[in-house]
């Protein structure tokens, strides 16, 4: 299991939560080790719930995350615990079922928000849940008031400008992200956005030749973290390189094979070179591990 301080690049992905990185910004990851933040979560039933390594069934992964939820007092445990099974639920076209327990993981940020009125982590985390379930609006007033709290904060600047990618203001998604990702680097925040910026300037099709060398930067900074590839990834594809996007994208598989971003790219990849089987079988299993990563991607940009 990664170390705490190993968390603090993979929550940047996300620029929210640990849960979050499974759910809002395309990116998704093995987020089980939140378990190493709780004490009471360390168990199988959590590794379940969280699908950890996606080798649970749906089965488990709902078991697994009703336990936690029966057996924590916590908000925050609770509220994870409840948008995991949420997500599982999603995953498998049970829409009343997810729809259900996302508002009861809202409920359960309120309480969090409430017990703890001087933190932003419960506003950022409903922000994040809010933006899985595409109310931007909501989650913008939620991310607001974070900032309000408690100025430049990058993940909080980063997630409005995660909002401004989803909508296909990548113009404003640019600014933020850019701003973002100099305060962290200037503050030593450990939060790192750099892929952020790379796939921002990718999907608006400007500054092309010097968001090379931003792409290159984020998979250096992580040490080729999986995620930075798929954005290297995606900024090839849209240069029409696609012999570099395949390969970047067989790093990231080679790193996390049910990295479900890779997988999609790799599938679009296929796709476009007429291997119609192979897409098909990459594509399946992307949307069996994460149907949010084809949408965030294919809105962007990339598509067979």
């Amino acid at each position: 299991m990664k170390s705490v301080a190993a968390l603090a690049f993979i929550a940047a992905l996300a620029a929210a939560s640990p849960a979050a990185a499974q759910f809002g910004w395309g990116q998704e990851m093995d987020m089980s080790n939140f378990a190493t933040l709780d004490p009471t979560a360390v168990s199988s039933d959590w590794r379940a719930c969280t699908n950890e390594a996606s080798r649970f069934s749906t089965e488990e992964i709902i078991a697994g995350c009703g336990h936690v939820f029966a057996n924590s007092s916590r908000p925050a445990t609770r509220a994870y615990a409840l948008w995991w099974r949420g997500f599982a639920y999603k995953r498998t076209g049970q829409a009343e079922l997810a729809a259900a327990d996302y508002q009861a993981a809202l409920a359960e940020f309120e309480a969090w928000s409430q017990a703890d009125p001087r933190s932003i982590d419960a506003h950022v985390n409903r922000a994040c849940l809010l933006v899985s379930m595409h109310e931007y609006d909501q989650a913008s007033a939620e991310l607001a008031i974070a900032d309000r709290m408690r100025r430049r904060q990058p993940r909080v600047i980063g997630a409005i400008g995660h909002i401004a990618f989803l909508r296909g203001d990548y113009a404003t998604a640019i600014t933020l992200f850019d701003r973002a990702d100099a305060i962290a680097r200037m503050d030593h925040a450990g939060e790192i956005l750099t892929h952020n910026r790379c796939e921002a300037r990718a999907a608006a099709g400007v500054e092309m030749d010097e968001t090379e060398e931003i792409c290159d930067r984020a998979v250096r900074a992580s040490q080729g973290h999986p995620a930075t590839f798929v954005s290297r990834g995606f900024y090839r594809f849209r240069r029409n390189d696609m012999d570099g996007a395949l390969a970047d994208f067989e790093s990231a598989l080679s790193r996390d094979p049910n990295n479900a971003s890779a997988l999609y790219g790799r599938s679009v990849v296929a796709a476009r070179a007429g291997r119609q089987e192979a897409a098909d079988a990459d594509l399946a299993r992307a949307r069996e591990l994460n149907p949010e990563t084809i949408e965030y991607y294919a809105n962007a940009g990339m598509r067979p």
